[in-house]
């Protein structure tokens, strides 16, 4: 009986951990949503233009500005911006939507697949407060759908819950349907769950009955036919909406891992790549001193782990994935870049919450439950402490500039480098007013910039990104070289400049 009252007792206290966390996870997501004030940036602009200039007809075309993105995540985003309207948080309900309904499902998918609620509940505490993940949930970018599928694909292949065990087969194929046409990555969880798959079949032709082999196998028969349709149809649509997949491998060719494992530069790239995806940007990990060899030895007992209980079901999940994208950037197909990759970061939370509990374990059997729970409030500190330094995110703010600009008549000649469509969205949305604006390629030669400038009487403003290493930086030095500025403001990543008459 008294384990039994400690089985419940146990039981109650990770429900509620997890309505704490949830709520505390919700409430941050909806701030960071309606309340943090985020402007557009330069590539949710590219796509946000899209939806004002066109209807639901054009989003089976080619997009402008070299954007693409899934249909359904485009036809979401267009419906939203039907109902709502052009602003900020319209734009970014749809992808908000689909990470709000998804995100408290991380925890039963854990909890079902790995039978752990402390593995469980800590994967969950470390994506409720990831910044990373948070901003994500609401940005005009299809990502954090991409998470949303993988969370979403996992809980229906381990849930045990009656309803869906029962459902499972139609479940899987209606979402992992679904999935090819809302996210672009979606087809490596698919990938994946078809190994695990397979591997269960292996199982079952082993230990159970003959008839329970010929209906599994028949259920993987039935799933694989329909993810492999629904997979053939997303490629054709892709390659009719998307002609620019050969263009944008060139822009992000500095994001695929060099093909030459034993060079210099593959060893660099790897360095510099895996800094920024575990500390500096993705998973934000406390970059303190002997932090990454402190990963390599969590990464690494996870893996012992999983391979010393058999667990090679655990080892597909949250392994396997990470291994396909780094052969698809070594393969020159996917970046290895940041935000191309909130999809696994699911995945890499539940390595290391395995790893984690797996210390943990041992602490308790060889010291004390003491040395367990130091230990694992230590993990929770090395993974979120970036975060809540982080948070909220606002990121790249062009508004400060914008205001400016409108502060100046708005008949004044207005010239705007790399964030010309950031411009040309708030000119349509209302919140500048100068119609005057010229796009200056950054790139431009001095030659060429006073070519296309001229000569203006009464001035002129430039608007452009105040970063050292962008294009058009010597352009602005080159201004403030000849004493042509008469005033000069910069916020964050982007800048305002008042240019006086260029004499002939």
């Amino acid at each position: 009986m008294q384990v039994y009252n400690t089985t419940i007792t146990r039981k109650r206290l990770y429900n509620f951990l997890y309505i704490t966390v949830l709520l505390s996870g919700l409430a941050l997501r909806i701030y960071q949503q309606f309340f943090a004030g985020r402007p557009l940036w330069e590539d949710e602009a590219h796509l946000a233009l899209n939806f004002i200039d066109s209807g639901y007809l054009e989003m089976f075309m080619p997009l402008k500005h070299f954007q693409s993105a899934p249909i359904l995540f485009l036809l979401g985003v267009e419906t939203c911006s039907y109902l709502f309207g052009f602003g900020e948080i319209a734009l970014r309900t749809f992808p908000f939507i689909i990470s709000i309904l998804s995100y408290p499902l991380l925890y039963f998918f854990v909890r079902d697949m790995t039978g752990s609620r402390l593995t469980a509940l800590l994967v969950f505490i470390f994506f409720s407060f990831n910044a990373f993940v948070i901003v994500f949930a609401s940005e005009l970018k299809p990502y954090t759908v991409e998470a949303s599928a993988v969370i979403v694909l996992g809980y229906l292949n381990f849930s045990k819950h009656t309803y869906i065990s029962a459902r499972r087969e139609k479940l899987l194929k209606i979402t992992g349907a679904i999935a090819l046409f809302a996210a672009n990555t979606s087809f490596i969880m698919l990938f994946v769950i078809a190994c695990y798959r397979f591997l269960y079949l292996r199982q079952v032709k082993q230990y159970a009955s003959g008839e329970e082999y010929q209906k599994t196998r028949l259920f993987n028969k039935r799933l694989f036919t329909t993810w492999g349709i629904a997979f053939a149809a997303s490629i054709i649509l892709n390659i009719i909406i998307n002609p620019y997949a050969d263009n944008m491998r060139e822009v992000w060719k500095s994001q695929f891992i060099p093909m030459n494992i034993f060079s210099s530069e593959f060893l660099q790239f790897m360095q510099q790549h895996l800094h920024d995806i575990f500390f500096r940007y993705v998973l934000l990990l406390t970059d303190m001193q002997l932090a990454a060899y402190l990963l390599a030895a969590l990464l690494l007992t996870g893996i012992v782990y999983m391979l010393r209980v058999k667990h090679y079901d655990w080892l597909l999940i949250v392994v396997l994935p990470v291994m396909i994208h780094l052969f698809l950037s070594w393969a020159q197909l996917y970046p290895l870049y940041e935000r191309f990759i909130l999809y696994l970061v699911p995945l890499m939370y539940i390595w290391m919450a395995i790893s984690i509990v797996t210390v943990a374990n041992v602490l308790t059997n060889k010291i004390h439950a003491f040395a367990a729970g130091v230990w694992i409030m230590a993990m929770l500190v090395f993974v979120l402490q970036t975060s809540m330094y982080k948070y909220p995110v606002i990121g790249r703010d062009v508004k400060p500039c914008l205001d400016v600009i409108n502060r100046y008549p708005a008949n004044m000649k207005l010239y705007v480098t790399a964030p010309k469509t950031l411009y040309e969205y708030y000119l349509k949305t209302g919140y500048v007013h100068n119609t005057t604006n010229e796009e200056v390629l950054s790139g431009l030669s001095i030659e060429q910039y006073n070519e296309q400038v001229g000569y203006r009487p009464d001035g002129y403003i430039m608007l452009y990104v105040a970063t050292k290493d962008d294009a058009a930086a010597h352009l602005i030095r080159h201004l403030e070289s000849q004493s042509l500025i008469r005033y000069k403001y910069e916020y964050g990543s982007y800048g305002v400049v008042i240019v006086q008459p260029r004499l002939n």
